[in-house]
């Protein structure tokens, strides 16, 4: 259909230059209609159903996770601060270095579990006494203390009530006995002690024993570490690394 424009009332230059338009039926313009639907064509054909790139969110992205490290049981080797060298055995697997404490501990009726590490302290090199303890930690963040002979026999060694009319001696599981008898075994644990002494005078080397008290060591742990204790000083934690096999 043609449809004749009619203009205001302008000068007859303006009036001459209308222009007819053709139209479609629905009475929209053909060329507007066309260049729409090109268009439209175009962006589909650019998106196509796909996203674009780069639209990964904070949210999609997965998390960096720090890799734990699993260590076992085995050797392993600390270097303190005043040059000395330890190696541990964890956990202890020297029956004959064990013999003498468990001989002990039956004597003195100590019946709780305990896990042994023996320790090379090769103090040859170092500057001062040196001693140590030892932590070991699992993947659920518990940590297993080990201490030094002398501090667990101070927990298990009997005592002797002289105050009594009689005196007596009390072992670790509560047994009486008379006051002869316990000095006998504490005569033992000063022998026990004097084998093992807990530390290395410098340009010493000695093998010392330390427990933790319990039986539950994990097969598999995260962190093993040593905390010095020297004559220029002492709580400094070292890392322990497994030797090389």
């Amino acid at each position: 259909m043609l449809l004749q424009v009619a203009l205001p009332d302008f000068d007859p230059l303006s009036r001459a230059e209308a222009t007819r338009l053709q139209y479609t039926g629905s009475m929209k313009p053909t060329k507007f209609i066309t260049t729409l639907a090109i268009t439209m064509f175009a962006l589909t054909a650019c998106n196509n159903g796909q996203q674009p790139a780069n639209t990964e969110t904070a949210e999609d992205a997965a998390p960096e996770t720090q890799e734990v490290k699993s260590l076992e049981h085995g050797t392993y080797q600390a270097q303190p601060s005043n040059g000395a060298t330890v190696t541990l055995e964890l956990p202890a697997t020297d029956d004959e270095v064990l013999a003498s404490i468990e001989q002990y501990r039956d004597t003195v009726q100590a019946t709780e579990p305990v896990t042994y590490v023996t320790v090379d302290l090769d103090n040859r090199e170092g500057t001062g006494d040196l001693s140590i303890d030892l932590s070991v930690f699992d993947g659920a963040g518990n940590q297993y203390e080990f201490h030094s002979l002398d501090q667990y026999t101070d927990e298990i060694r009997p005592s002797t009530d002289y105050a009594a009319d009689e005196p007596v001696t009390v072992l670790a599981d509560g047994t009486e006995m008379p006051a002869r008898e316990g000095t006998r075994l504490t005569n033992e644990t000063s022998d026990l002690l004097e084998e093992y002494t807990g530390y290395a005078s410098q340009g010493a080397r000695e093998t010392t024993v330390h427990v933790y008290q319990g039986d539950n060591l994990p097969d598999q742990f995260t962190r093993v570490a040593i905390t010095e204790r020297t004559d220029t000083g002492s709580g400094q934690q070292i890392e322990a690394h497994p030797t090389q096999k």
